[in-house]
């Protein structure tokens, strides 16, 4: 993520599009840690940065 970036999230969506958790992250950091508690089937999960949707990705969560 970039240093001079204002507003960075990462966005976590379930299988039909609802919101599910939006986390908002450190600028300037490149690691963070999202808690799974609440989780369970498929997700996906975009990095929003100054408002634009970087990239998504599928994900799995099983507990």
């Amino acid at each position: 993520m970039p240093a001079n970036a204002l507003t960075a999230y990462i966005t976590i969506y379930d299988y039909v599009g609802k919101l599910t958790a939006k986390y908002k992250l450190q600028t300037g950091t490149n690691t963070t840690e999202i808690s799974g508690t609440g989780l369970s089937g498929i997700y996906f999960y975009s990095l929003e940065i100054d408002g634009n949707k970087i990239a998504t990705k599928k994900m799995v969560v099983v507990h």
